[in-house]
């Protein structure tokens, strides 16, 4: 079985411009509510405010957009967009606002009339730095504690490894705290990917370096109340943790599988009524690790766990289409199927002639049966 649509909602293929890093919920009509970033240019520092279009049959034709969020005078943008029905039966937004180029903070409105108004959103911490939370990473666990992972840099350039967290509110999102540990893949634990270029010594420097990169995590409640927490890298694989006090402290980062991944966030979410969890990612078996095209994010992979991410098989992909790149995906369940939601890549020819493909460009929606996930 085929996914049942997939087609480009906004095309940013020749302009310059990406729209994306969304995120959607359903709300009690059973209709879908879906927030995006719309970016004026292609890069993370580009001016971009939040927009939201609505669907009434599951995702497969949408409303014109409407503004959402749009940033204050002076802040650069906002982008990276969390929803969820919180228990109490609100919604709730989570994103990033980036006021300079090295504070980016995340910030949290509510709603409690469907997505009519929201509150006025405000930050969930007060100090500074440059925090990266992923689109569609907010997550309620059952005990009613909310989770939202992070990658912390004290600066936007990186100095040092950034480190993985929760951010963490036990009333409802009233207010949010640090977890009680920040941390990153240790070099003891580092996977050395299986197939590298023949001129291993290049690919295989950072490794020596120490600076095996893990970042832009998500965490999921697995079923015996622990929680895990996996984080792309720059070192051709994922890497996981586990939680036993819902998200304060973590296992050491180990190697979530050792299927080749390219160096962007994959996305796991659980089957509702299934113990199977699914994984989007970029499965790059076959390309040597150092090749110039093994950081390609292509093409959308699936893979499946029935052991609560212990092991991982691979399913047919999404999207197997090794022409474009997809990243920083939404998965919304609604009903009998749910949405997906990716950027995709266009090419740009260089002056010099070489093609380069850019990642953050167009916004693709694609609507999949559930049973397609078995």
């Amino acid at each position: 079985m085929k996914p049942i649509q997939s087609s480009i909602l906004e095309d940013h293929s020749s302009d310059g411009n990406r729209s994306g890093e969304g995120a959607a919920v359903t709300l009690q009509d059973g209709s879908l509510l879906l927030v995006y970033g719309r970016f004026s240019g292609g890069g993370d520092a580009s001016a971009a405010k939040l927009v939201s279009r609505r669907s009434v049959d599951g995702g497969r034709n949408w409303s014109a957009p409407e503004i959402f969020f749009m940033p204050e005078p002076g802040w650069i943008n906002a982008m990276s967009v969390s929803l969820l029905r919180l228990q109490d039966g609100r919604l709730a937004a989570l994103f990033l606002v980036k006021l300079t180029s090295d504070i980016c903070v995340p910030c949290w409105m509510t709603s409690e009339d469907e997505a009519a108004s929201w509150s006025v959103p405000r930050r969930m911490i007060a100090n500074n730095g440059y925090y990266v939370i992923n689109n569609d990473r907010l997550v309620q666990l059952r005990s009613g504690r909310l989770l939202a992972p992070y990658a912390f840099s004290e600066r936007v350039n990186r100095c040092g490894l950034p480190l993985s967290g929760c951010l963490i509110s036990d009333d409802a999102g009233a207010t949010w705290r640090h977890g009680r540990q920040e941390f990153r893949v240790m070099p003891e634990n580092y996977h050395i990917p299986e197939n590298v270029v023949a001129d291993a010594t290049p690919a295989l420097r950072l490794f020596g370096a120490r600076q095996v990169c893990t970042q832009e995590p998500g965490v999921i409640e697995l079923t015996d109340g622990r929680v895990m927490m996996w984080a792309r890298s720059n070192g051709g694989c994922a890497y996981a943790a586990c939680s036993s006090d819902r998200g304060d402290t973590w296992t050491p980062f180990t190697v979530l599988c050792k299927t080749p991944m390219a160096n962007g966030p994959a996305t796991i979410k659980r089957v509702p009524g299934t113990g199977r969890l699914i994984m989007l990612h970029n499965d790059r078996s076959g390309v040597p690790f150092g090749d110039a095209t093994f950081q390609w994010r292509t093409p959308l992979a699936v893979s499946v766990s029935d052991d609560e991410g212990a092991t991982w098989q691979s399913h047919a992909p999404l999207v197997p289409d090794y022409s474009h790149n997809y990243c920083y995906y939404s998965i919304c369940f609604c009903d009998d199927h749910c949405l997906v939601t990716t950027y995709e890549s266009a090419d740009f020819k260089e002056q010099n002639g070489v093609v380069s493909r850019q990642n953050l460009r167009s916004l693709r929606t694609i609507t999949v049966n559930n049973t397609w996930w078995s």
